[in-house]
């Protein structure tokens, strides 16, 4: 390239490089810039930090109505979404462990005609405060642990007790641990707190699973808005249809 006149230029490129230990601190407070620099962005990839640490792991993951959150967590924080929807669904299912979508199970069983988040939970707790204890069968295939109901009636309030059961009754969801009173009203107002909303799709899932309602046919299958039938991040191709004709529920 040439400047003015004909004259020749250079392109330079600069970078600052941090001192090490013992050796000279760059001129003109570049360091100091370079660690606040760093240190803004350490903070601001935190989530990041954490959905990598989700996928390396492989565990699995809960959501409500899931779509839209698988969605727009790809689209945040792994690139544009795809054009073509089989390599989307390709490059989901590599990142990600086993899915499960409470509001999906919620229309696939009987006895959830509201399958909002809210409705989902209070009609969980309801059937937990009605029969706290499970029914006897064999519980689904799965990578997630074995879930095991918290003891009925678990709300003394002595030294490191629980704090209550949320579940509107003796056969309670869950415990809260000592000193964590804020959602220990489900009729609190909470709802829209994404800790709250969180707690209360894990405590969905948790009781449906224990039902027997999270067949395996389901798994990593999301919620389709109005729609019969479910979106599987894995297997099919094609929607996969929420009801076999049992009316009773879905079978594994």
């Amino acid at each position: 390239a040439s400047g003015g006149g004909g004259r020749p230029m250079k392109t330079i490129r600069l970078a600052w490089r941090a001192a090490h230990d013992g050796g000279a601190a760059i001129p003109g407070g570049g360091s100091d810039r370079l660690s606040d620099a760093l240190a803004s962005l350490e903070t601001r990839s935190g989530f990041l930090r954490v959905w990598r640490a989700l996928c390396r792991s492989h565990k699995p993951l809960v959501l409500h109505n899931g779509l839209y959150d698988v969605l727009f967590l790809y689209a945040a924080l792994v690139g544009p979404l795809p054009d073509d929807v089989d390599e989307f669904k390709a490059a989901a299912a590599g990142m990600m462990g086993e899915v499960w979508d409470t509001k999906l199970l919620a229309e696939a069983c009987a006895g959830y005609a509201d399958s909002s988040l809210g409705a989902t939970f209070a009609t969980a707790a309801a059937e937990a405060a009605a029969a706290p204890s499970p029914p006897a069968a064999a519980p689904h295939a799965s990578s997630l642990p074995a879930l095991t109901a918290e003891p009925a009636g678990a709300s003394d309030t002595g030294p490191g007790a629980p704090s209550g059961g949320v579940g509107l009754g003796g056969g309670a969801l869950f415990t809260l641990a000592p000193g964590f009173t804020r959602y220990q009203d489900t009729e609190g107002g909470c709802a829209h707190e994404a800790a709250y909303d969180a707690l209360m799709t894990g405590a969905a899932f948790s009781h449906l699973r224990s039902r027997h309602h999270a067949p395996l046919r389901l798994r990593s299958c999301l919620a389709l808005a109005s729609s019969p039938h479910a979106f599987s991040l894995t297997g099919s191709p094609d929607p996969i249809a929420l009801s076999n004709g049992d009316p009773g529920g879905m079978p594994p």
